[in-house]
């Protein structure tokens, strides 16, 4: 949720990208209640409720695009993953908790994912309050979570139009052994360029 790669004309090229792989199927996945985290930690007091109403709108917002798609599909709200596998996912919740306590390489990744999350908003996570930081914490562990059990159904390459946190990369790369199903996959960072061919370009 409001990543500029997912949104307007970056996620028509998205579109235009996948219809052009000629894929068998495409699963799109909003992540709308997981950023309920974000929301909490810029003080929120109905942060899952506006996590999901940002879901709509941006569902809303790029029904457009959705109808170019020349391949079958399925859309998964964040909830959905939760109705599938609630136990799972709240028992991959706890062990990565503890492997932040506990494990060293395991916590370096996640507080340098922490941090530069907070760079690109021009802040230290080292000068953040302690809640702002655990909500950061709450967001990657619930991510990790879930992605575990998602990863179990499909094995694959990811291909996704950003840097790979460094907690997804320890596990793939084998660094630590936390999931058998995020360690199967691998990742691809898929970039996406501005066409400027039919704009003109003036002379400083």
């Amino acid at each position: 949720m409001g990543s500029r790669n997912h949104m307007g004309e970056s996620f028509k090229s998205l579109i235009d990208w996948v219809n052009a792989a000629n894929f068998d199927r495409l699963r799109i996945g909003i992540s709308d209640a997981l950023n309920s985290h974000n929301h909490s930690m810029n003080g929120s007091l109905n942060a899952k409720e506006d996590a999901v109403k940002e879901g709509d709108a941006w569902l809303a917002e790029h029904e457009k695009y959705l109808q170019k798609l020349t391949v079958p599909y399925e859309i998964y709200r964040w909830s959905d993953w939760y109705k599938h596998s609630f136990t799972q996912i709240e028992a991959n919740k706890i062990k990565y908790e503890i492997a932040f306590r506990k494990n060293s390489i395991f916590r370096e990744a996640l507080l340098n994912d922490m941090d530069s999350f907070f760079s690109r908003k021009g802040m230290r996570l080292a000068d953040m309050p302690f809640d702002v930081g655990q909500h950061s914490l709450n967001y990657l562990i619930e991510e990790l979570a879930v992605y575990e059990e998602i990863f179990k159904d499909y094995p694959c390459t990811v291909i996704y139009p950003g840097k790979q946190l460094k907690c997804f990369e320890c596990i793939r790369n084998g660094q630590i052994e936390l999931s058998d199903s995020i360690h199967k996959t691998s990742y691809l960072r898929l970039n996406i360029h501005q066409d400027v061919s039919a704009q003109k370009v003036k002379a400083a």
